[in-house]
């Protein structure tokens, strides 16, 4: 499936305000910068961002794991592992 494709099948955004959009995506519906070019690009154009660790995720936490998601930007992952029946706490980016 080539980049056209792939876009197709992406819902359009529901909403869009000078530089933000909002998109249903696969783990959920995010609000984002549209001018970052790495999560909200992938976002944008796929639906979904870091699918490969997503998985690995999956594989590793257990039910009952304790998960800190340290500098989690946009909370991309929260969705993802709130599944797993795992506490989660999402560590907005913070300067240290």
């Amino acid at each position: 499936m080539d980049d056209t494709e792939q876009a197709d099948a992406v819902p359009s955004r529901i909403y869009e305000h000078d530089f933000l959009a909002m998109r249903r995506c696969k783990h959920g519906t995010f609000l984002y910068n549209v001018h970052d070019q790495f999560i909200s690009e992938s976002l944008d154009r796929y639906g979904e961002w870091c699918e490969a660790e997503l998985s690995v995720l999956g594989q590793v936490v257990k039910s009952g794991n304790v998960v800190l998601d340290v500098g989690a930007n946009i909370g991309t992952h929260t969705n993802s592992i709130s599944k797993l029946r795992a506490p989660y706490c999402a560590i907005p980016d913070c300067p240290i």
